[in-house]
């Protein structure tokens, strides 16, 4: 990636966790917590480590942003050891405020994605989400492998190429008058699959996000209302994000 183009992202980053709104995350933390199994549908990436089995004595989340993945695979026993990744400060004392507020500790490393400043299989596993769709093609595909060098198995979750995802983007720009997150390319499913094979990856299994269920927990959040959350045939058809699990050959 261009340096110039780099650090646009960076600001875009610093600029965006400075006026995050550290209340309402702590609400969306307690909701999820509050509601219990059906926290499995709002987060397929936990279900995916739920259904496999997967229970991890060390976690590394490259570009964890505020942090909130990391914590919930604390308070629920998923994680022993977490570490969080960032290369924005700001999100990072957003991710150590937030740790802090509930009592659990992790180790907060500023770095770059692009090369991990870890040695090979320092990791059971490495999960992202929200980040690669905000890289070109070669720098994806970086970004994977890097995982898959210091880690066991690989977590990831992008934005797919579906009309609810560009519909959902849309009324976002609308509203924020203009799209807050920087340069972002949804992937294909088939894209993402390619990446970890690419990468020496074996595919172990795959979920989905959905607007439906964004939405619900958003309401459910606002108003302090446990609703249902099983997903259905509309659920399918309103996927945004999927999330893949792969294993280092």
């Amino acid at each position: 990636m261009p340096f110039n183009m780099k650090e646009n992202i960076k600001k875009t980053w610093e600029d965006l966790y400075s006026k995050t709104d550290f209340e309402h995350m702590v609400k969306r933390i307690d909701y999820s917590l509050k509601i219990k199994k059906d926290i499995f549908q709002y987060y397929p990436w936990l279900d995916i480590l739920r259904r496999n089995n997967l229970k991890i004595d060390t976690c590394l989340e490259v570009g964890s942003g505020t942090g909130a993945y990391s914590l919930i695979l604390k308070k629920l026993g998923f994680a022993k050891k977490v570490y969080l990744l960032d290369w924005s400060d700001e999100s990072l004392n957003m991710a150590k405020k937030l740790f802090k507020k509930y009592n659990e500790k992790a180790i907060f490393v500023c770095g770059d994605a692009l090369n991990l400043p870890f040695k090979d299989k320092s990791f059971n596993l490495t999960i992202s989400g929200g980040l690669i769709e905000h890289f070109n093609n070669l720098n994806m595909q970086r970004i994977i492998e890097e995982k898959k060098r210091v880690s066991n198995y690989v977590l990831t979750q992008a934005p797919i190429s579906t009309p609810p995802y560009w519909i959902m983007r849309t009324l976002i720009t609308i509203a924020k008058q203009g799209w807050p997150f920087g340069y972002e390319k949804p992937l294909t499913r088939s894209k993402l699959e390619d990446i970890y094979i690419k990468a020496g990856l074996k595919i172990l299994d795959e979920d989905y996000h959905d607007v439906l269920t964004a939405v619900k927990f958003t309401y459910g959040v606002k108003k302090g209302k446990k609703l249902n959350f099983k997903k259905n045939w509309l659920n399918k058809c309103l996927k945004n994000e999927m999330v893949l699990l792969g294993l280092a050959d």
